[in-house]
């Protein structure tokens, strides 16, 4: 199954929970919720992903291409345009 059932749009989160430090997901939103990083979806999926307080540094919308930062056009050692 393709993670973009869950979403029209592509996320990543900045996390050391993964061994890259990146976690790429997609959701249709994302709410700061005490703490937490909730990624949600319409319809019957509800909440796809949750990461506590602590468990995340940063988020952003990434492209489906390249992963980088879409709203972003320089950031040094994330996004070389």
């Amino acid at each position: 199954m393709s993670a973009d059932r869950y979403g029209r749009f592509h996320w990543c989160v900045k996390t050391p929970l993964s061994s890259s430090g990146e976690v790429y997901l997609n959701a249709d939103g994302v709410a700061i919720r005490d703490g937490s990083l909730v990624f949600t979806s319409r319809g019957e999926h509800g909440v796809n992903v949750l990461f506590g307080p602590g468990e995340w540094r940063a988020c952003f919308a990434a492209s489906c291409l390249d992963g980088h930062a879409v709203a972003v056009e320089h950031w040094p050692c994330e996004v070389e345009r």
